[in-house]
């Protein structure tokens, strides 16, 4: 997603967010909520999660480059846990990481430009204030549980869906692995038992049968294939 913007005093950005869509319609797609108002939004599919091994990588010394990149550590740490490393940036594309990098691209002492792709995000401005903006604008992208003062504590399912084209191999990527899931996270240890897990998955696959989901079945995965679409 790209979103471009010109303010006052020069103050210019750019984002390029790639968001999961699945087969969305583009005239479907939400635009990301950031303020101020972007002047220009492309829309691309996938995302890029933020985890506890996440690097903030900058690309040199400067003092308000790390300023900038402990702001958003404070910013994450949180409401998260996660405590976000800074190291100096050793490599074009290193991966799982969000790249602080100073360069002028014409965007004014203010601008940035904010690209997030499905292997990292990378924040390119002239100055380390132009930084400070993109990691605002960044935080916007953010869950708004991001705010809260206090850890949050919870499970992410993810399902990727840039190659999933039917709804049956989307059912079959997804049961009965989000029961597994729910039981995760919502079973107190105390009670979990994988055996008798097992057990009571037995009656979900039969309700999966009257809803007509393509599910994988663990008992006998040799009458489930895996669909190839």
């Amino acid at each position: 997603m790209l979103i471009t913007i010109n303010r006052k005093k020069h103050r210019s950005f750019s984002i390029l967010l790639l968001v999961a869509l699945a087969s969305c319609a583009a005239n479907d797609v939400v635009e990301p909520s950031v303020i101020p108002l972007p002047q220009e939004i492309s829309v691309a599919a996938g995302y890029f999660s933020i985890d506890p091994s996440t690097r903030i990588s900058l690309s040199d010394k400067h003092p308000g480059l790390n300023s900038a990149a402990q702001f958003f550590v404070g910013t994450v740490k949180q409401p998260s846990g996660f405590e976000l490393t800074i190291e100096q940036r050793s490599s074009e594309g290193s991966g799982n990481s969000i790249d602080l990098v100073l360069q002028d691209r014409g965007l004014g002492d203010e601008g940035y430009e904010l690209a997030v792709t499905k292997d990292g995000i990378q924040i390119t401005a002239k100055t380390s204030q132009g930084i400070f903006y993109g990691l605002q604008s960044l935080r916007q992208l953010l869950p708004s549980q991001i705010e809260s003062s206090e850890q949050v504590d919870g499970l992410q399912a993810s399902m990727w869906t840039e190659n999933v084209q039917t709804k049956e191999r989307a059912d079959f990527m997804i049961f009965p692995r989000l029961t597994a899931f729910a039981e995760a996270a919502w079973t107190d240890a105390s009670n979990k038992d994988y055996e008798k897990y097992r057990q009571r998955l037995k009656p979900m696959l039969e309700r999966y049968d009257v809803l007509n989901i393509n599910y994988f079945d663990p008992f006998t995965p040799e009458n489930t294939p895996e669909p190839q679409r």
